[in-house]
This record gives structure tokens, C-alpha cells and sequence, in this order.
């Protein structure tokens, strides 16, 4: 149905591409009143990482994330992240050294901060950061995203987490591959905004 005057609208917040098939021409307005609309959704992985990055979760709930999602991880391997996460102990002791009264009636402390990561045999290196092969959108090839491995020791508590790194940058420009491969399959020209 398209005609020589089709305008395709991309609209990259919504993940939205719309076909305005009756746009107006160039010497005279239209009704625009038939349109085609492709929404993409998101790939399944793509909504699990994302949805926990930023956060952080006990150690065995984040090493189960790890396992069930292994085969999302690219490098280090799967297996080498996996067994850093699980054998992780973290042990933080603050030696206080004095109190000094100041003339102001307050008091200062000096004191030094020791944390150590150790595996259960002794010394563990962590990954800091590792890589990601994720679809973005459902039925698209997977795209690499890197991610930091992020923690905290909390009251005695540890607990990690992941953080994405320039998620948005990479959900724009796969999106934008696809408005122009639209764009090319269907020869119709696109602009990016809203209707």
C-alpha cells in the first residue's frame, strides 16, 4: 500500500517504528490516515540484565542469576566468574588508632581500613568487569555489552551485583540499525521522532 509520499517515524523511545502511509505530498496535504506500526520488543535477556543492573543481591542469589544466564557471558568464561562469586569471602577490619579532643569540643578519630577478598583456599582474583553477548530486541542477533561486577560488605553482609555499561548507547544504536534496514527493505525514508 505504500505510495511515493510514505514517511516512516521512528520513534527510539517507545522502540517504535510507524509507517504513515498516506503522508503528505510535497505540493499538497494529505489525511495521513492509514498507518503501519512495528513495536519492538524486548529480548528476554535483554530485560533480565538490564533489570538487575544497578543493584545488588546476596551472594547465593546473585551466583544463581550467574548460573541460570551463563550462556549470556562471553568473557571471562561463565565458569571462572561463576566460582569467583561463589567462593567470595570478604572479610573488612578497621583498626581505630586514637582519639584526639580538639578545641572545638570535638573529637576525631584516626584509623586504618583493611578489606580483604580471599576464596577458600587463600588469595582470589575477582573479575571487575566481563562481557555480555545480549540480544537487544526479541529475534535479533546478540549484540557484546560490557558490565562491572560491583559489591559491598555491609554489617557483615556481602552483597553483589552488576552494572551495565553504556546500556542506553547500545539499545540507540541497535534500534538505529533497524530503522535503517527498515528504511532499505522497504525504500521508504526515515526520520526519527514522534508522530
Amino acid at each position: 500500500f505504500k505510495g511515493g509520499d510514505t514517511l516512516l517515524f521512528a520513534d527510539i523511545a517507545a522502540n517504535a517504528i510507524v509507517a504513515l502511509i498516506d503522508y503528505h505530498a510535497a505540493t499538497k496535504a494529505a489525511h495521513v490516515a492509514h498507518k503501519a506500526s512495528l513495536v519492538l520488543p524486548y529480548a528476554e535477556e535483554w530485560a533480565l540484565w538490564t533489570g538487575i543492573s544497578g543493584k545488588l543481591m546476596p551472594q547465593l542469589e546473585f551466583a544463581r542469576f550467574i548460573e541460570e544466564n551463563a550462556a549470556d557471558i562471553r568473557a571471562p568464561s561463565a565458569g571462572d566468574l561463576l566460582d569467583s562469586v561463589r567462593d567470595l569471602q570478604v572479610n573488612r577490619k578497621v583498626n581505630f588508632i586514637k582519639a584526639v579532643r580538639t578545641a572545638s569540643d570535638n573529637e576525631n578519630f584516626e584509623y586504618s581500613e583493611e578489606t580483604n577478598a580471599t576464596g577458600k583456599r587463600g588469595e582470589l582474583e575477582i573479575p571487575t568487569k566481563f562481557r555480555l553477548g545480549l540480544p537487544v530486541y526479541f529475534g535479533e542477533p546478540d549484540t557484546e555489552l560490557g558490565a562491572f561486577l560491583r559489591w559491598r560488605l555491609e554489617d557483615g553482609k556481602l552483597t553483589l551485583g552488576i552494572q551495565l555499561h553504556r546500556v542506553e548507547h547500545v539499545r540507540q544504536a541497535v534500534f538505529r540499525q533497524i530503522v535503517l534496514s527498515v528504511s532499505s527493505r522497504t525504500a521508504c525514508p526515515a526520520v526519527f521522532g514522534k508522530i
